[in-house]
């Protein structure tokens, strides 16, 4: 029974009820793997496989994020870091998902659960338990949309500088789901910078160009001061040859 338990990797009770004929039989199978050390619990409902070899979860951060509930997936920075474009590993998951939980703590990581308006543009990763994370363009319009929890512009510039292509129509079809008029302006400020490098075609910043109307924004409201007009978005921007020199040191 405890092999066939252990392909999921991580694992709540509706998960194994299957395997019991009673819940007082499965509570105390879960109580006696505990002691015995072959699972661990990470929060209420929540357990995992442990490696006997190093004595803690065979589940990494990412699969015990995917797991907190049936629909949660990670999001914006933790996002970058599972893309490997992330500057910093933070010690913080950012989980997203139709349904809330409390933050908890384990293994010194904290699992936060933030709200996320797209539901489309999640990868689903089959390693014993299914690792559910948004897919790179999702991501790098999730956190153009919402900087703080990207990690900020800096973290973001950062990430773009490691990408070397993205597929177009899907950073797109994002921007159409959030259709907010200064996201698109965000992104064709932004992204024009990486042009190049994304392999972007005018048509896509086209795209954006249409979506600009005449009111002036701010791309980052507590950077006034060192901001400038961008006429080409009609948006009030930071000097990003700056931001590089003073956060990457490029």
């Amino acid at each position: 029974m405890f092999n066939e338990i252990a392909k999921a990797v991580v694992f709540s009770v509706s998960d194994i009820k299957k395997h019991f004929q009673t819940d007082v039989a499965m509570f105390a199978w879960l109580k006696r793997r505990i002691l015995d050390k072959r699972i661990i619990k990470i929060k209420r409902d929540l357990y995992s496989v442990v490696d006997p070899t190093i004595g803690t979860t065979v589940a990494d951060k990412y699969m015990i994020g995917s797991a907190v509930t049936k629909s949660s997936y990670i999001a914006y920075h933790s996002a970058l870091e599972f893309h490997g474009i992330a500057n910093q590993v933070y010690n913080i998951l950012y989980v997203a998902g139709e349904e809330r939980f409390s933050p908890f703590e384990f293994d010194g990581i904290e699992y936060s659960y933030t709200h996320s308006p797209l539901s489309e543009g999640v990868m689903r990763i089959y390693k014993g338990s299914e690792l559910k994370v948004t897919d790179l363009e999702r991501t790098l319009i999730d956190c153009l949309n919402n900087l703080k929890m990207s990690g900020g512009i800096e973290e973001l510039l950062n990430a773009l500088d490691s990408v070397s292509y993205v597929d177009e129509k899907r950073m797109v079809n994002y921007l159409e789901k959030y259709n907010t008029n200064v996201l698109f302006r965000k992104a064709g400020y932004v992204f024009s910078e990486y042009k190049k490098e994304l392999s972007l075609s005018d048509a896509f910043f086209s795209f954006c160009k249409e979506k600009v109307d005449k009111n002036r924004y701010y791309f980052l409201r507590e950077e006034k001061a060192n901001s400038k007009l961008d006429k080409n978005w009609n948006l009030i921007v930071p000097n990003l040859v700056d931001l590089r020199k003073n956060f990457i040191g490029i």
